[in-house]
């Protein structure tokens, strides 16, 4: 918790002696270290360093290739997630970083392994977003449709949805 009142106030160096004191620790959680630490990362702009330590974070291992493989495999796993937080800051990342193929089957593995409407959709959204990217307008109306049946008050899967229907 303290991690997080030091990141929302802007204390780096805070945070920085927090991790410090986690590694030093004989029962550290790794898991919860390094999504601390890739959160710190992202704040101070070190947006390289953050990608692979969320991708150490259970259920966020990189996936290697996509493939209608890869989504099926996906699907038929419960695989636990670690953080949803996690998962879509990882995924942004690699769409910033122009990996928008890993950032979907991301967001795939996601929707396999959540129930929570919200997240659902905020997934959905996601993915349309991508698939607008790729030229795919098709695909990102049926996808944003879902996300606000999932959430009609998702404002900008609406705004989205509403400028693709013109």
């Amino acid at each position: 918790y303290a991690m997080w009142l030091f990141l929302d106030n802007g204390l780096y160096s805070d945070c920085e002696q927090l991790l410090k004191n986690l590694e030093s620790e004989k029962n550290k959680n790794v898991s919860v270290g390094n999504e601390l630490e890739a959160w710190l990362a992202c704040m101070q702009g070190e947006y390289k360093k953050a990608v692979p330590l969320y991708e150490t974070l259970p259920g966020l291992e990189p996936v290697k290739e996509y493939s209608a493989a890869t989504i099926k495999s996906n699907n038929d796993s419960k695989e636990r997630i670690y953080s949803y937080p996690a998962l879509l800051n990882l995924g942004a990342l690699y769409v910033a970083n122009g990996k928008k193929i890993q950032a979907y089957a991301l967001y795939e593995k996601g929707l396999s392994c959540t129930q929570n409407a919200l997240i659902v959709a905020e997934l959905y959204y996601r993915i349309a977003r991508i698939q607008l990217a790729q030229g795919d307008c098709s695909k990102a109306i049926y996808n944003l449709q879902y996300c606000l049946k999932k959430n009609p008050a998702h404002n900008r899967a609406r705004l989205l949805f509403k400028k693709l229907s013109k």
